[in-house]
Protein backbone atom coordinates (compact mmCIF):
# COMPACT_ATOMS: atom_id res chain seq x y z
CA UNK A 1 0.00 0.00 0.00
CA UNK A 2 1.08 3.57 -0.98
CA UNK A 3 0.11 5.94 1.60
CA UNK A 4 -0.88 9.57 0.57
CA UNK A 5 1.80 11.96 0.46
CA UNK A 6 -0.70 15.37 -0.70
CA UNK A 7 0.86 18.52 -0.69
CA UNK A 8 -1.79 20.83 0.08
CA UNK A 9 -0.76 24.27 -2.44
CA UNK A 10 0.14 21.44 -5.19
CA UNK A 11 -3.71 20.11 -4.88
CA UNK A 12 -5.06 23.74 -4.97
CA UNK A 13 -3.28 24.16 -7.94
CA UNK A 14 -3.46 21.14 -10.42
CA UNK A 15 -7.22 21.39 -9.18
CA UNK A 16 -7.29 24.81 -10.40
CA UNK A 17 -5.65 23.64 -13.89
CA UNK A 18 -8.12 20.49 -14.20
CA UNK A 19 -10.90 22.50 -13.63
CA UNK A 20 -8.86 24.82 -17.00
CA UNK A 21 -8.97 21.47 -18.72
CA UNK A 22 -12.18 20.07 -17.98
CA UNK A 23 -13.85 23.52 -19.38
CA UNK A 24 -12.03 23.19 -22.30
CA UNK A 25 -12.38 19.47 -23.27
CA UNK A 26 -16.07 19.82 -22.03
CA UNK A 27 -19.32 21.39 -23.66
CA UNK A 28 -20.84 21.39 -20.14
CA UNK A 29 -20.66 20.32 -17.10
CA UNK A 30 -24.29 19.45 -15.49
CA UNK A 31 -24.37 18.43 -11.37
CA UNK A 32 -27.66 17.26 -9.79
CA UNK A 33 -27.86 17.32 -5.65
CA UNK A 34 -24.49 19.32 -4.87
CA UNK A 35 -26.02 21.81 -2.60
CA UNK A 36 -27.59 19.84 -0.14
CA UNK A 37 -24.10 18.10 0.07
CA UNK A 38 -21.80 21.52 0.17
CA UNK A 39 -22.11 22.24 3.85
CA UNK A 40 -22.36 18.61 4.95
CA UNK A 41 -19.14 18.17 3.65
CA UNK A 42 -17.20 20.99 5.55
CA UNK A 43 -19.09 19.55 8.58
CA UNK A 44 -18.26 16.38 8.63
CA UNK A 45 -15.76 13.87 6.76
CA UNK A 46 -17.53 12.01 3.86
CA UNK A 47 -16.69 9.48 1.49
CA UNK A 48 -17.80 9.67 -2.12
CA UNK A 49 -18.28 6.36 -3.48
CA UNK A 50 -18.34 6.29 -7.80
CA UNK A 51 -18.60 4.06 -10.62
CA UNK A 52 -15.47 3.78 -12.57
CA UNK A 53 -15.95 4.04 -17.00
CA UNK A 54 -13.21 6.50 -17.30
CA UNK A 55 -9.51 7.80 -16.60
CA UNK A 56 -11.74 11.38 -16.16
CA UNK A 57 -13.12 9.76 -12.96
CA UNK A 58 -9.80 10.90 -10.87
CA UNK A 59 -10.02 14.27 -12.14
CA UNK A 60 -13.72 14.55 -11.40
CA UNK A 61 -12.77 13.62 -7.60
CA UNK A 62 -9.79 16.63 -7.99
CA UNK A 63 -12.60 19.18 -9.92
CA UNK A 64 -15.39 18.60 -7.10
CA UNK A 65 -13.78 17.86 -4.16
CA UNK A 66 -11.05 20.19 -4.11
CA UNK A 67 -12.01 23.05 -6.44
CA UNK A 68 -15.50 23.06 -5.84
CA UNK A 69 -16.19 22.08 -2.41
CA UNK A 70 -12.26 23.27 -1.50
CA UNK A 71 -12.21 19.94 0.74
CA UNK A 72 -8.83 18.27 1.49
CA UNK A 73 -9.82 14.95 -0.79
CA UNK A 74 -8.27 11.82 -1.08
CA UNK A 75 -8.49 8.73 -3.69
CA UNK A 76 -7.70 5.08 -3.69
CA UNK A 77 -6.00 4.08 -7.11
CA UNK A 78 -4.31 0.94 -7.94
CA UNK A 79 -0.68 0.66 -6.96
CA UNK A 80 0.87 0.51 -10.33
CA UNK A 81 -0.52 3.47 -11.74
CA UNK A 82 0.56 5.88 -8.25
CA UNK A 83 3.83 4.51 -9.18
CA UNK A 84 3.99 5.28 -12.88
CA UNK A 85 1.90 8.43 -12.10
CA UNK A 86 4.03 9.82 -9.02
CA UNK A 87 2.68 13.71 -8.69
CA UNK A 88 -0.98 12.15 -8.30
CA UNK A 89 0.15 11.17 -4.57
CA UNK A 90 0.49 15.09 -4.28
CA UNK A 91 -2.56 15.61 -4.98
CA UNK A 92 -4.33 13.15 -2.25
CA UNK A 93 -3.67 9.54 -4.41
CA UNK A 94 -2.91 6.46 -2.13
CA UNK A 95 -2.00 3.29 -3.73
CA UNK A 96 -4.05 -0.07 -3.48
CA UNK A 97 -2.78 -3.76 -4.73
CA UNK A 98 -5.92 -5.21 -4.70
CA UNK A 99 -4.46 -9.07 -5.38
CA UNK A 100 -2.65 -9.20 -1.92
CA UNK A 101 -5.40 -9.11 0.50
CA UNK A 102 -3.28 -7.25 3.46
CA UNK A 103 -2.63 -4.72 1.19
CA UNK A 104 -6.52 -4.34 0.85
CA UNK A 105 -6.76 -4.16 4.80
CA UNK A 106 -3.83 -1.58 4.93
CA UNK A 107 -5.08 0.64 2.60
CA UNK A 108 -9.18 0.54 4.18
CA UNK A 109 -7.48 1.59 7.34
CA UNK A 110 -5.48 4.31 5.93
CA UNK A 111 -8.70 5.86 4.29
CA UNK A 112 -10.43 5.27 7.80
CA UNK A 113 -7.42 7.31 8.87
CA UNK A 114 -8.07 10.14 6.78
CA UNK A 115 -11.53 10.40 7.39
CA UNK A 116 -10.75 12.20 10.96
CA UNK A 117 -11.65 15.38 10.86
CA UNK A 118 -14.34 17.95 8.82
CA UNK A 119 -13.69 19.02 5.13
CA UNK A 120 -11.66 15.72 4.76
CA UNK A 121 -13.01 13.57 1.74
CA UNK A 122 -11.78 10.32 0.18
CA UNK A 123 -13.16 8.97 -3.07
CA UNK A 124 -13.75 5.62 -3.83
CA UNK A 125 -14.32 4.25 -7.33
CA UNK A 126 -15.45 0.84 -5.96
CA UNK A 127 -15.60 -1.03 -9.63
CA UNK A 128 -11.97 -1.08 -8.93
CA UNK A 129 -11.38 -1.22 -12.95
CA UNK A 130 -12.58 1.07 -15.50
CA UNK A 131 -16.16 -0.68 -16.99
CA UNK A 132 -17.96 0.34 -19.94
CA UNK A 133 -21.26 2.26 -18.55
CA UNK A 134 -24.03 -0.07 -19.75
CA UNK A 135 -22.56 -2.80 -17.99
CA UNK A 136 -24.25 -3.37 -14.44
CA UNK A 137 -22.94 -1.56 -11.39
CA UNK A 138 -20.68 -4.04 -9.24
CA UNK A 139 -18.65 -3.11 -6.52
CA UNK A 140 -15.75 -4.64 -4.44
CA UNK A 141 -16.59 -4.24 -0.44
CA UNK A 142 -13.63 -1.63 0.10
CA UNK A 143 -16.00 1.54 0.49
CA UNK A 144 -18.61 -0.60 3.02
CA UNK A 145 -15.26 -1.37 5.22
CA UNK A 146 -13.87 1.58 5.40
CA UNK A 147 -17.34 3.17 6.83
CA UNK A 148 -17.15 0.60 9.23
CA UNK A 149 -13.71 1.85 10.34
CA UNK A 150 -14.53 5.67 10.29
CA UNK A 151 -18.35 5.86 11.53
CA UNK A 152 -17.99 9.65 11.86
CA UNK A 153 -18.17 9.39 8.19
CA UNK A 154 -20.98 10.17 5.64
CA UNK A 155 -21.01 8.44 2.34
CA UNK A 156 -21.97 9.86 -0.20
CA UNK A 157 -22.79 8.30 -3.35
CA UNK A 158 -22.56 10.06 -6.99
CA UNK A 159 -23.09 8.56 -10.37
CA UNK A 160 -20.82 9.95 -13.77
CA UNK A 161 -21.36 9.94 -16.96
CA UNK A 162 -19.90 11.51 -19.97
CA UNK A 163 -22.36 11.93 -22.79
CA UNK A 164 -21.78 13.17 -26.51
CA UNK A 165 -25.00 15.68 -28.16
CA UNK A 166 -24.57 17.52 -31.23
CA UNK A 167 -21.99 19.32 -29.91
CA UNK A 168 -18.48 17.84 -31.56
CA UNK A 169 -17.03 17.89 -27.48
CA UNK A 170 -18.50 15.28 -24.91
CA UNK A 171 -20.60 16.53 -21.70
CA UNK A 172 -20.28 15.46 -18.35
CA UNK A 173 -23.14 14.49 -16.24
CA UNK A 174 -22.73 14.45 -11.82
CA UNK A 175 -25.43 13.07 -9.60
CA UNK A 176 -24.59 13.08 -6.48
CA UNK A 177 -27.16 11.36 -4.47
CA UNK A 178 -28.85 10.89 -0.69
CA UNK A 179 -25.80 11.34 1.64
CA UNK A 180 -25.75 7.91 3.80
CA UNK A 181 -24.94 8.19 7.42
CA UNK A 182 -25.43 4.82 8.73
CA UNK A 183 -24.05 1.72 6.37
CA UNK A 184 -24.53 -2.04 7.30
CA UNK A 185 -21.68 -4.16 7.33
CA UNK A 186 -19.89 -6.44 4.81
CA UNK A 187 -22.12 -7.42 1.57
CA UNK A 188 -25.35 -5.72 2.73
CA UNK A 189 -23.92 -2.39 3.08
CA UNK A 190 -22.28 -2.58 -0.88
CA UNK A 191 -25.56 -3.74 -2.20
CA UNK A 192 -26.96 -0.01 -1.01
CA UNK A 193 -23.92 1.24 -2.33
CA UNK A 194 -24.42 -0.03 -5.54
CA UNK A 195 -28.44 0.56 -5.67
CA UNK A 196 -27.58 4.70 -4.88
CA UNK A 197 -25.20 4.74 -6.98
CA UNK A 198 -27.25 3.42 -10.03
CA UNK A 199 -30.26 5.83 -9.01
CA UNK A 200 -28.00 8.26 -9.40
CA UNK A 201 -26.66 6.96 -13.00
CA UNK A 202 -30.89 6.85 -13.76
CA UNK A 203 -31.18 10.52 -13.11
CA UNK A 204 -28.22 10.76 -15.64
CA UNK A 205 -29.76 8.54 -18.42
CA UNK A 206 -33.23 9.68 -17.90
CA UNK A 207 -33.06 13.45 -16.93
CA UNK A 208 -35.16 13.08 -14.32
CA UNK A 209 -33.35 15.26 -11.39
CA UNK A 210 -32.74 18.74 -11.12
CA UNK A 211 -29.41 19.29 -13.06
CA UNK A 212 -27.50 22.56 -13.35
CA UNK A 213 -24.15 23.67 -14.85
CA UNK A 214 -21.58 23.52 -12.35
CA UNK A 215 -19.79 27.06 -14.20
CA UNK A 216 -18.84 29.42 -13.94
CA UNK A 217 -16.95 28.78 -10.43
CA UNK A 218 -14.72 30.94 -8.63
CA UNK A 219 -14.39 32.81 -12.02
CA UNK A 220 -11.38 35.44 -11.68
CA UNK A 221 -8.64 36.85 -13.36
CA UNK A 222 -5.38 35.99 -13.45
CA UNK A 223 -1.82 38.09 -14.07
CA UNK A 224 0.24 37.34 -16.63
CA UNK A 225 2.63 34.89 -14.14
CA UNK A 226 -0.28 33.17 -13.70
CA UNK A 227 -1.20 32.83 -17.06
CA UNK A 228 2.28 31.63 -17.56
CA UNK A 229 1.83 29.17 -15.09
CA UNK A 230 -1.67 28.21 -16.13
CA UNK A 231 -0.22 27.51 -19.50
CA UNK A 232 2.29 25.39 -18.54
CA UNK A 233 0.47 23.62 -16.14
CA UNK A 234 -2.21 22.89 -19.07
CA UNK A 235 0.62 20.96 -21.01
CA UNK A 236 1.13 18.72 -18.03
CA UNK A 237 -2.58 17.86 -17.13
CA UNK A 238 -3.03 16.90 -20.90
CA UNK A 239 0.09 15.03 -21.21
CA UNK A 240 -0.76 13.27 -17.90
CA UNK A 241 -4.28 11.95 -19.42
CA UNK A 242 -2.68 11.09 -22.34
CA UNK A 243 -0.44 8.74 -20.40
CA UNK A 244 -3.28 7.50 -18.19
CA UNK A 245 -5.23 6.59 -21.67
CA UNK A 246 -2.65 4.96 -22.77
CA UNK A 247 -1.48 2.82 -20.03
CA UNK A 248 -5.56 1.70 -19.43
CA UNK A 249 -5.32 0.88 -22.99
CA UNK A 250 -8.64 2.64 -23.49
CA UNK A 251 -9.89 3.83 -26.56
CA UNK A 252 -11.40 7.90 -26.05
CA UNK A 253 -14.27 7.41 -27.94
CA UNK A 254 -15.56 4.09 -25.45
CA UNK A 255 -14.54 5.97 -22.35
CA UNK A 256 -16.41 8.90 -22.90
CA UNK A 257 -19.91 8.27 -24.78
CA UNK A 258 -22.25 5.89 -23.71
CA UNK A 259 -21.58 1.96 -24.57
CA UNK A 260 -24.61 1.49 -26.23
CA UNK A 261 -25.75 5.07 -27.00
CA UNK A 262 -28.49 4.64 -25.45
CA UNK A 263 -28.30 8.08 -23.25
CA UNK A 264 -27.96 10.31 -26.37
CA UNK A 265 -30.98 8.63 -27.67
CA UNK A 266 -33.10 9.26 -25.35
CA UNK A 267 -32.11 12.70 -24.24
CA UNK A 268 -32.50 13.76 -28.16
CA UNK A 269 -36.27 12.01 -28.15
CA UNK A 270 -37.23 13.95 -25.39
CA UNK A 271 -36.21 17.22 -26.64
CA UNK A 272 -38.45 16.44 -29.74
CA UNK A 273 -41.11 16.27 -27.59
Amino acid sequence: MIPSTRWPWFARWFAHRVAARVRSEFSAVMVHGLEPVRELARSHPTLWVANHTTWWDPMVAILLGTHVLELETFAMMATENLVRLRFFGLVGGFGVDRSHRRDGALATRHAAALLDRPRRAVWIFAQGDTHPPAEPVRFHGGAASIHRHAPSSIVVPIGLRYVFGDDPRPQMWLAIGTPIRELPPGAAGTAILEREVMRCLALVDDRTGAFSPLWPVHARGDGLAARLLSRLASAVVWSFGRRFEAALGIDAQRVLGPADGATTTRAREREKQ
